[in-house]
């Protein structure tokens, strides 16, 4: 990843750390919930930004992920922020094939969750085109569903008689995920980013 001073490298490597530590957290959780405590952990205060104007402020990330040739989504996820802890909550976490405007391919949505407060659903779809039933759920407001999944199909016999695919493929996501944990994972190797930014200066001439 190259890019000039401010242009958002670091942000970057933040968002995608905060949602794998958060999905494979092990450690003691703050209230129960691996969210807050990657809120506690990376500094409420430096989430929300104070010189914003708007009384609304919702951090939103999207990642398209190619698990393998044949598995390409969509993940979203996105919070409200605030001066207190007590202001962070999960309001949109959805799970999609991704969108390809050419594409003939209809996507199936996976899960929806969050959009109401301690609500989401899932569907029974697991190819595109096909008729596909919102099968709702109950979840608390501040977790991933990522964290909860095999939770939620244990409490919903109908859930889990149709959920085989999507919990194959969050598994897989957990899996993707834990390479990005904190910024010593295994593909953050700042050492080849080092050597590299002093090959790039040493090899330089104005």
């Amino acid at each position: 990843m190259i890019g000039p001073n401010n242009s958002g490298k670091t942000n970057f490597i933040r968002a995608l750390s905060f949602c794998a530590d958060m999905m494979t957290n092990q450690e003691k959780l703050i209230g129960d919930s691996a969210f807050l405590s990657q809120v506690y952990r990376n500094g409420s205060g430096d989430i929300y930004n104070k010189y914003s104007n708007d009384a609304d402020q919702t951090i939103s990330m999207k990642w398209n992920i190619v698990l393998d040739d044949k598995t390409d989504l969509d993940y979203e996820f996105a919070f409200h922020t605030g001066k207190q802890m007590q202001d962070f909550f999960i309001t949109r976490e959805k799970l999609n094939d991704h969108f390809k405007p050419k594409s003939k391919a209809k996507c199936v949505p996976y899960f929806t969750c969050h959009e109401k407060l301690g609500e989401g659903y899932i569907t029974n779809a697991v190819n595109g085109g096909e008729e596909k039933e919102q099968i709702p759920f109950t979840i608390p407001q501040n977790d991933s569903v990522l964290r909860q999944f095999d939770r939620i199909r244990l409490e919903n016999k109908m859930i889990y008689e149709y959920s085989e695919k999507q919990s194959g493929i969050i598994q897989q996501l957990q899996e993707y995920f834990k390479k990005y944990r904190g910024p010593f994972g295994p593909l953050f190797n700042f050492e080849t980013v080092k050597w590299f930014i002093r090959f790039t200066m040493n090899s330089y001439t104005p």
